[in-house]
């Protein structure tokens, strides 16, 4: 009703200027036929300037009566008594509905085209909120918000069918089902059934906005599906990677751990024999007793890792480091006994980790600070803390990392040889493990020079404040 008075007082508006301008011109001396532009203008205009359609053809009328009126003879009557004037006037109400139509048939295409870039602008700015989202619960939630923001009013999802009477069947093969008042739409993901949406009082809701809300919930619906191949392509890329892992741990250490048992075997046969000197015996013995120390190494490395490949979450607590430190040493290797060990570390320290699993670590390193330095050499442990983190080194006066080494040292299976008495080469997982199970602690390792000679082996796990604690 508004739009109605609005666009009548536009149309008296303009008639009335275009009168008092007719009349300017009369008094002119300008003929009738002269002001009939004038008047096609003033349809012009008022086309331009109302929305009712209808009235814009009653404005055509109202223009040709008021020139019949006040410019044709005889003048202040609607009599017309000149043929010429009757086909001036007729050709003016023709052109001027002429003009009504076109200009009514150009609106309609703007609000078209109006209403479609509005539909792209939603469903560009949709595409983008739900390509933020990467599980499906965040895209539900993303797609509820939206919703209510571009329709305005509230949406509902439920992952079920609603509680009122609504026939599956029907839900799963519509667009759309209407109850009273209320419109649920099904999401179909690969012909299953995720759930419903539901608006209330749809009365609010033209039929171009019902177009609108299917088209965005296939959008949803197409976000999802996305997400569930993204995540079928990550599960086969794992798998194919966890196969892969299998595959090369067992090229890996098929033939390491058949040498140190050949070693074994070839031990115990001699000491059966009863013709070996006491000299020879212990010799064997010992040799027998470092083979097995190292495929002991070996296999602690080898489960350590299959637990970390097979769930990336680990489970810690608060563990006092001079235990852990003190732990990792009972399971180093014996020779340590026979170094120099310097341990500095804050008393009363705690670190918020795994514990045996931070203990592989240390023993990782401090079997590796044996292997590669000097007999008479020392070896030095240092525990200290910065606001963010607690940090260990790992300190050897060896033979020292090459920088090109350095640079592979933490990869899996990589065995590069650090000098010439390394005559034992493993299978490349030490390094590797205590590189994964930090990583597993959100921190990182790295080595550096210990100049003048050896190397640094340091790592860092996030500090816990006392008030976590």
């Amino acid at each position: 009703m508004k739009s109605y008075f609005k666009d009548i007082i536009v149309i008296v508006s303009i008639l009335s200027l275009n009168l008092l301008g007719a009349l300017f011109l009369i008094k002119l001396n300008f003929s009738a036929d002269n002001i009939v532009p004038l008047f096609i203008l003033g349809i012009l205009i008022i086309s331009t300037q109302i929305e009712k359609y209808l009235l814009g053809i009653i404005s055509c009328f109202a223009s040709g009566l008021i020139y019949d009126f006040f410019f044709t003879e005889p003048r202040y009557s609607f009599k017309i008594n000149d043929f010429k004037h009757m086909l001036t006037l007729i050709v003016m109400l023709i052109t001027s509905l002429i003009i009504i139509f076109l200009i009514n048939k150009i609106k309609k295409h703007i609000k078209i085209i109006e209403a479609n870039s509005k539909k792209m602008k939603i469903l560009l700015k949709l595409n983008n909120e739900l390509g933020k989202n990467y599980t499906i619960e965040e895209i539900l939630q993303t797609s509820k918000r939206e919703l209510s923001s571009i329709f305005s009013t509230k949406v509902e999802f439920e992952p079920h069918i609603p509680k009122e009477k609504i026939d599956k069947n029907k839900l799963y093969y519509s667009e759309y089902y209407i109850v009273d008042d209320a419109i649920f739409i099904p999401l179909i993901v690969k012909d299953n059934l995720l759930g419903t949406y539901s608006i209330k009082n749809i009365t609010t809701l033209i039929e171009a906005d019902r177009y609108l809300l299917l088209t965005i919930i296939k959008q949803i619906a197409l976000s999802i599906e996305k997400l569930f191949i993204i995540n079928e392509i990550k599960n086969i890329e794992f798998q194919i990677e966890e196969e892969k892992f299998k595959s090369t741990v067992l090229r890996g250490i098929s033939h390491d751990l058949r040498t140190p048992l050949t070693s074994i075997l070839g031990g115990i046969s001699s000491l059966k024999t009863t013709q070996i000197s006491e000299e020879k015996r212990l010799i064997l013995i010992a040799n027998i007793y470092e083979e097995c120390n190292w495929l002991i190494e070996i296999v602690e490395n080898l489960l350590s890792l299959s637990k970390l490949q097979g769930n990336h979450k680990i489970s810690k607590q608060l563990e006092l480091v001079e235990e852990i430190i003190e732990e990792a040493i009972t399971h180093t290797n014996q020779e340590i006994k026979n170094r120099k060990l310097s341990i500095e570390i804050d008393e009363g320290e705690f670190v918020f980790c795994n514990g045996s699993l931070l203990i592989q670590v240390i023993v990782n390193l401090l079997n590796n600070a044996l292997k590669y330095s000097d007999k008479n050499s020392e070896i030095k442990i240092k525990v200290f803390k910065n606001t963010k983190n607690i940090i260990f080194q790992i300190k050897d006066f060896g033979i020292g990392i090459s920088s090109k080494d350095k640079k592979r040292i933490f990869d899996s299976f990589y065995t590069k040889k650090r000098g010439v008495g390394d005559n034992r080469r493993g299978i490349g997982l030490g390094l590797f493990l205590c590189k994964t199970i930090i990583k597993a602690h959100q921190g990182d390792i790295v080595v550096k020079d210990n100049i003048p000679n050896g190397s640094i082996f340091e790592f860092y796990i996030p500090n816990i404040s006392k008030e976590r604690r």
